[in-house]
């Protein structure tokens, strides 16, 4: 009986035990099942998409692709990215290389066409092309060179001779698929040759000389800046001006410009053959006395 009971004890204790083993493992799984699940960590963020900067034209395939005049030349420094600017820009410098004065007056605004004939007329035109040995563009301002679609442009073209290389400058603007361009006043500075003005920037090509000519420019009534820029806006041709659209502007800008360019403006009048506004409406009796000024709208002791 002893030994049943110890017996049966030691089966108990055993069973006890496998029930806490069994309770604790549920307890422990239950436990674990429970336990939060960490997130997982977020994606990293997608790769910034990559800009690539506009490249370039091989100016030197332009050229060869289009057959112009040997004379023409492209710094590489100054190819734009749209080929239709690059084109148009050779087109420029291949009419005035061959001195082809129909092909250029395509290519100009109607408001530089009386200052081309004013060039064919005295001769200038036809002994300055006449001469040329390069013709090389050298400029196009940052802002049309890099766009991949752009509507103005600045243009410098270097004219070589044999007394050295000027600057020609141009500013284009596109109509539909065509450039049309206006002369713009150029540095009046020579150098030994076209490549020289190659990396100039175009604010150093630039000056506030005449607008349309060769070797420095033509003499445009040596108008400043100001002057020329009131005219082009007007349409008024500074080469070849209208002498009552001169008055009328001398009136306009009374009181806005300096005397000094007022004075120009009636001096260049005065050699037209004009009277300026001012000095007409002063009239007759008082010996155009009037507002200081005397007869043909001088200042006295002006020049």
């Amino acid at each position: 009986m002893t030994i049943q009971l110890r017996w049966n004890r030691q089966r108990g204790a055993r069973a006890m035990a496998r029930v806490v083993c069994a309770m604790t493992a549920v307890s422990v799984l239950g436990l674990a099942s429970c336990k939060k699940e960490e997130p997982a960590p977020p994606p990293p963020p997608p790769p910034k998409p990559r800009v690539e900067a506009p490249t370039p034209l091989d100016a030197g395939s332009v050229l060869q692709s289009m057959g112009v005049d040997a004379r023409v030349e492209f710094a590489e420094d100054a190819a734009p990215v749209d080929r239709g600017l690059a084109e148009a820009a050779i087109r420029l410098a291949d009419a005035i290389a061959r001195g082809d004065d129909e092909a250029l007056r395509g290519l100009l605004d109607k408001s530089d066409h009386g200052a081309l004939d004013k060039l064919i007329g005295d001769g200038q035109w036809y002994e300055a092309t006449g001469k040329i040995e390069a013709v090389r563009i050298v400029s196009i301002d940052g802002g049309a060179r890099l766009n991949r679609a752009p509507e103005r442009a600045e243009v410098g073209l270097a004219v070589q001779d044999p007394d050295g290389a000027y600057i020609m400058l141009w500013a284009g603007r596109k109509v539909l698929d065509d450039w049309m361009f206006t002369a713009r006043p150029a540095t009046d500075q020579v150098r030994g040759r076209a490549s020289a003005w190659d990396g100039v920037s175009g604010a150093m090509l630039a000056d506030s000389g005449s607008s349309f000519g060769f070797g420095g420019g033509g003499d445009a009534g040596g108008l400043s800046p100001e002057i020329l820029a009131q005219l082009q806006q007007l349409g008024i041709d500074p080469n070849n001006p209208d002498p009552a659209q001169l008055s009328a502007l001398l009136d306009q800008l009374e009181g806005v410009l300096p005397p000094d360019q007022l004075q120009q403006l009636r001096d260049l009048i005065e050699s037209l053959g004009g009277a300026p506004a001012d000095a007409a409406d002063s009239g007759a009796d008082d010996g155009g006395d009037a507002g200081g000024r005397q007869p043909g709208g001088r200042r006295p002791g002006g020049g």
